[in-house]
């Protein structure tokens, strides 16, 4: 009797090891990135930088930020940008993606140092995270931008800002920008050129205008600015002059071009660079999104970034 107990716990066991290396060997944590444009001012503590991704397992330790020991941005051209982890959010939406279920994690970020007035600027830019049984992942995150701006700007007020949008080669973006700003002192201002938050996309100061009416969400840039056809895949590099009278305003518009490798815009920051008393000045509007919509849709599937870890 001893003897078949003895020998039927033997085959449990053996069976029970077998499953669980079946399940070890077999079982992978699944990230999916999908690419996208960080552009971020930096304007209260409580303003987190948040990474979402997908993920097949969003219990595994990977995702618990008591096993991270350490997390940073790098990029190709050995920029290390050191981050605090905040806390990670888990969502129960999942995305069904090539007959698997995947589930939203997001980032909560800080960077870890603080500043008056700094700019970083990662062209290509990767999330590194190790963890403490020694582990490490490095996931594409598309381009990074963060402004560090303590100094309040007194010369302008903002009285509208909005940006236009449409599809631009089958994705749903931003197409332009409506900017009307106020010139609160006593001085003539010129404006002289538009820059956007990030390298992938581009304000064409070539037809910055000053425009006589309010545009809508929809408006489309050929006929805010009066032309036949405005082409996003083409820019030039381009600085004009255009008056703002003391104590006036202005209702400006800029359409985008679209040259880099990310195709949509959907939250930025801008600058508006003028001069004043002969002297070269930066205006810099804060972060928002202009479009809110997830980075996550079919549309955007072709340009996903795969990765597959041991858990």
């Amino acid at each position: 009797m001893k003897l078949k107990i003895i020998t039927g716990i033997i085959i449990f066991l053996s069976i029970s090891l077998s499953v669980l290396l079946f399940i070890e060997e077999e079982e992978v944590i699944k990230i999916i990135v999908s690419p996208k444009i960080y552009s971020i001012m930096k304007s209260s503590d409580t303003e987190k930088i948040k990474i979402t991704v997908l993920v097949n397992d969003s219990n595994s330790y990977y995702f618990n930020k008591e096993y991270i020991s350490n997390i940073n941005l790098s990029s190709t051209n050995d920029d290390l940008i050191p981050l605090i982890v905040d806390n990670i959010d888990k969502s129960n939406d999942y995305y069904p993606y090539k007959n698997d279920i995947y589930y939203y994690i997001t980032f909560n970020l800080d960077v870890a140092f603080q500043s008056d007035y700094y700019h970083i600027e990662l062209k290509e830019a990767y999330l590194n995270i190790s963890y403490s049984n020694a582990k490490e992942i490095k996931l594409f995150i598309g381009e990074f931008n963060y402004h560090f701006n303590e100094f309040e700007n007194v010369d302008f007020s903002i009285n509208n800002l909005l940006c236009t949008h449409a599809e631009v080669n089958g994705i749903d973006t931003t197409t332009g920008l409506f900017l009307s700003l106020g010139n609160l002192t006593n001085n003539n201002i010129t404006i002289n050129s538009i820059d956007l938050g990030t390298k992938n996309v581009f304000a064409n100061n070539f037809y910055l205008r000053e425009v006589f009416s309010e545009v809508s969400l929809s408006s489309f840039p050929n006929n805010i600015l009066n032309i036949d056809y405005y082409d996003f895949d083409k820019y030039s590099d381009y600085e004009t002059s255009i008056l703002l009278r003391k104590n006036n305003e202005i209702m400006l518009y800029v359409p985008f071009s679209y040259i880099g490798e990310i195709p949509y815009l959907h939250r930025f920051y801008i600058k508006v660079n003028y001069t004043i008393n002969s002297n070269e000045e930066v205006f810099i509007l804060d972060d928002f999104p202009y479009i809110n919509t997830s980075n996550y849709k079919i549309e955007l599937e072709g340009d996903y970034v795969y990765y597959e870890f041991e858990n």
